[in-house]
């Protein structure tokens, strides 16, 4: 398997760490290592009608896209690793997935696999 360029790993590296503090859920960044890429920041403060901490996980691998989503959908039928309430939450990202544009899965799967769909599968659904 062919890895993307560096500069993408980078990019995308940020993009999570982003994704992680936007949502409150920067002790994620320390969890997996991205600490030299995230933003400088201060402490996070929630406010009012802040989300739970189930409901901005699963906010912010929706955020994350596809590849974010799966692992959702995995580990909330987990319970050996999670709390119920994490699992009911990422048990919503089964059903509720907001759909994700053709184009944006063949860029992944291209950026990905280094190849086309038609080169990496035999057959492959659009929908």
């Amino acid at each position: 398997m062919v890895l993307p360029h560096r500069s993408l790993r980078i990019r995308r590296y940020r993009e999570i760490a982003r994704v992680f503090m936007r949502h409150g859920m920067g002790f994620l960044i320390g969890i997996t290592g991205l600490e030299r890429f995230a933003p400088l920041r201060r402490g996070f403060t929630p406010t009012a009608g802040w989300p739970t901490n189930p409901q901005r996980l699963r906010l912010a691998l929706e955020d994350l896209g596809p590849t974010f989503i799966k692992l959702g959908q995995i580990i909330s039928t987990r319970a050996d690793l999670l709390p119920p309430e994490f699992q009911k939450e990422l048990a919503l990202l089964q059903d509720a997935a907001p759909p994700v544009p053709f184009d944006q899965i063949e860029k992944t799967i291209r950026a990905e696999l280094g190849e086309s769909i038609n080169n990496a599968f035999s057959e492959f659904d659009q929908e």
